[in-house]
């Protein structure tokens, strides 16, 4: 699967951010854009989605509010940049990471990260969905964020499946769900401090499910 992953890094899109025109890099838009994104993070951090201001955000930044409207729409559309920008930042480095050693090995490293690592993003995720029931642009954006990052993995599987390694029954959409339902699951429990559980089960129990989806070789008992 090394070199499915491989092609999928390749042709999966440098930036999927709401709908305004990414600045190129090393420009004066670009850098105002960068400072407003980490601006907005430690903010939203902070204050929650729906305590934060624009505001504070332009100061954090060392901006003017215009800065802030010269790009995006409003706070909606800045936090949901702001996390699509950081999760993408991931994704990257695991598909960069797939494409040198085989896909069940990243996998499973991806299964064991999403329980183990400690930073605020996940608290963050959590007040988005929040405030997304009663935002219906934040909502709205946020489902189209989720919907790419699925679309992004029912294509890796797609083309798995199509080299013979995933069983042919599976359905892509139906795997990318699961896995969109175990990464949400997962930060969730993290954002309330779950303790972990045992690395080795844990360990164990996500190659068995890894297993579940290979083809069936026709070996008997």
């Amino acid at each position: 699967m090394r070199c499915v992953i491989a092609e999928v890094a390749h042709d999966t899109p440098a930036h999927d951010t709401p709908a305004h025109d990414t600045p190129a890099h090393d420009t004066p838009a670009h850098d105002t854009r960068e400072r407003l994104l980490a601006a907005a993070l430690v903010v939203f951090e902070r204050d929650g989605y729906e305590g934060a201001r624009v505001g504070e955000i332009a100061r954090e930044a060392g901006l003017t509010t215009g800065a802030i409207y010269s790009q995006y729409r409003g706070k909606a559309d800045l936090l949901v940049d702001a996390i699509t920008t950081r999760t993408r930042e991931e994704v990257d480095r695991l598909l960069e990471l797939a494409a040198g050693d085989e896909a069940r090995t990243v996998l499973a490293e991806l299964g064991l990260r999403l329980t183990t690592r400690s930073d605020a993003g996940p608290a963050l995720l959590v007040d988005v969905f929040g405030a997304a029931r009663r935002d219906p642009d934040l909502g709205e954006m946020v489902r189209a964020t989720l919907l790419r990052r699925e679309q992004t993995i029912a294509d890796l599987i797609e083309r798995a499946r199509a080299a013979g390694e995933v069983a042919p029954d599976l359905d892509p959409q139906a795997i990318a769900r699961f896995c969109t339902a175990f990464a949400v699951g997962a930060l969730t429990l993290r954002s309330v401090a779950m303790p972990a559980v045992d690395t080795f089960a844990w360990t164990h129990l996500l190659a068995r499910l890894l297993d579940a989806v290979a083809p069936d070789t026709g070996a008997t008992p």
